[in-house]
């Protein structure tokens, strides 16, 4: 049986101190978990999401501990909120160093019985969402220095599962976009690359992880033999953040324990 090695804190905090890291879909799961690194590594975190509730928290927890944390709302699917959105980050930085997509919508069932509205939803949240963040805020990321995006995939729009239509089409999306906006950006000073996770440990995936019979059917595909905790996640994020990537552009990082490669 696999054993998970204790997980050692990497310290980014020469990498990202002084930063300023946008954070797109921050209140819960891979994106607070996200947040949180960037924060404790000195980095001044600009965390939106719909769930202003759940910000206000993780303020009130990273403002604790002394962090440079600020959080607006945003609705990824709506272009207006996108571009107030971005207009309010241009009145307060004359640039952006990092910008991470992680703000995503599931759903499943036959696809013969999808409804278009359900389909379209999807799309707009996983897919429009990614594109009109990362179109607004291209000229503050164009203003940096080495700046990044990270635009958050999924290990399914690489190996694929059936009855899950709209989610794959939205994250294989994702992965098409990322590799367009990093051979036309990079010469501009911004790469952008994508992580693609597996089923990992957030409400998400309560459905997998509650349920023995298919806890164990998944985890038996997963060489591992275990789900990727949050922290795998943003430990990837931050990689493709820092300079420690500086050669990789328009990729795919899958950190699934090895659900893919069989």
């Amino acid at each position: 049986m696999f054993e998970m090695a204790e997980r050692q804190e990497p310290d980014w905090g020469r990498t990202f101190r002084d930063r300023v890291v946008v954070i797109v879909g921050a209140s819960g799961g891979i994106g607070a978990t996200t947040a949180r690194l960037f924060a404790r590594s000195g980095a001044e975190v600009i965390a939106c999401d719909r769930d202003t509730g759940r910000l206000e928290r993780l303020r009130a927890e990273l403002a604790a501990a002394g962090a440079a944390f600020e959080i607006h709302p945003l609705q990824v699917d709506e272009p207006q909120s996108v571009s107030d959105f971005a207009g309010w980050i241009g009145r307060r930085q004359d640039h952006v160093d990092h910008l991470i997509n992680a703000a995503g919508q599931t759903s499943g069932g036959p696809s013969d019985q999808v409804l278009l509205a359900d389909w379209e939803r999807i799309l707009r949240v996983n897919l429009t969402g990614t594109f009109l963040t990362c179109q607004a805020l291209a000229p503050l990321l164009m203003e940096g220095h080495d700046s990044t995006v990270v635009n958050l995939a999924s290990e399914l729009a690489i190996s694929v599962e059936p009855e899950k239509a709209a989610y794959i089409a939205s994250k294989a999306g994702v992965i098409g976009l990322t590799k367009v906006l990093g051979v036309e950006w990079v010469s501009r000073g911004v790469r952008v690359n994508c992580v693609a996770p597996g089923a990992t440990r957030t409400p998400m995936i309560a459905r997998i992880e509650n349920d023995p019979i298919i806890r164990e059917a998944y985890l038996s595909r997963v060489p591992a033999h275990r789900f990727a905790e949050p922290e795998d996640i943003a430990d990837g994020i931050a990689f493709l953040s820092s300079h420690l990537s500086r050669h990789m552009v328009g990729q795919v990082m899958v950190i699934d324990g090895g659900y893919t490669v069989g």
